[in-house]
């Protein structure tokens, strides 16, 4: 199945406390509530990826080391193999993206000038997106799902896999592991939801392994998922107990710029070290 696309696909039970129906279907194409998605299929060498998402354009690799601009590319990311199994068919991701150096990061070209522009200084750029366009807080309290799959090296410190944090006053979302646990954090208001990753059981971590997760919002609630990636794993796991946030409008409003694998901000301290693929961000409690 060269160049298709096999997704873990999780039909959220959002009222089952444990275990959500988990399938691998493919080929995946984006649907409409799809607002970004990442295959990271690009051939090494190269520092652009496309969002085949709604809001299309690109990321860009870089590295946010300092403050400079335009930022450096960085044309080491991309071309990594991602997960693929032979055993009982063959599935295969193809490429990924694949980090170990601080400061480097994706980042999103939102208004489509054909550079990553964060906040060098000041707290404001071209690039810095209200979270409503990612579906957080748009008129309301309404969904939005945030997902990957990684292959994290270790699960210390803090690693940000979909960041919309910022150096400016108002700060928006973390998507990360953080010492030992997984946590999405909305910066504003300090709402977050965090439970730890299994270290025993079939989802348990294990360096070099790959895993899907998640985090789900359907208005009210929000559950976090950590599932290994494999065919014989019948179920998403889900982590700890969902916990109630109030995501609304005012939250929609904080701006910030979309990253991958770090934070929106001159650090090289929450840089995400293993490898990332198949991000996807909906409009829709998945």
């Amino acid at each position: 199945m060269n160049k298709s696309k096999l997704f873990l696909w999780l039909l959220a039970a959002l009222l089952t406390p444990r275990l959500a129906t988990a399938l691998l279907v493919g080929p995946y194409t984006p649907d409409a509530n799809t607002l970004v998605l990442l295959h990271l299929d690009e051939m090494a060498g190269g520092s652009v990826t496309t969002n085949t998402g709604t809001l299309g354009k690109n990321f860009y690799c870089v590295n946010y080391s300092s403050e400079s601009t335009p930022l450096p590319l960085v044309t080491t990311m991309l071309g990594a193999p991602s997960y693929s199994t032979n055993s009982p068919t063959t599935i295969t991701f193809n490429n990924c993206e694949s980090n170990s150096t601080a400061g480097y990061e994706l980042g999103f070209d939102y208004n489509g000038d054909g550079v990553f522009e964060p906040d060098t200084g000041g707290g404001t750029s071209v690039d810095f997106l209200p979270m409503a366009v990612l579906g957080i807080g748009n008129g309301g309290q309404s969904p939005f799902t945030l997902e990957a799959l990684i292959q994290p090296t270790s699960t210390a410190g803090n690693q940000e896999i979909i960041c919309t944090d910022s150096d400016a006053s108002s700060r928006a979302f973390q998507f990360r592991i953080t010492s030992g646990s997984l946590q999405f954090q909305f910066i504003s208001g300090s709402q977050a939801v965090s439970a730890p990753i299994p270290t025993t059981g079939t989802d348990a971590f294990v360096p070099g392994v790959w895993y899907h997760v998640a985090m789900v919002y359907n208005g009210t609630t929000a559950t976090l998922y950590w599932t290994r990636l494999d065919p014989s794993v019948g179920a998403a796991h889900v982590l700890g107990t969902p916990a109630t946030l109030t995501l609304g409008t005012s939250d929609g409003s904080v701006t910030g710029p979309l990253v991958i694998g770090n934070r929106g901000r001159p650090t090289g301290t929450e840089t995400f070290l293993g490898a990332i693929d198949e991000v996807r961000i909906s409009n829709v409690a998945r």
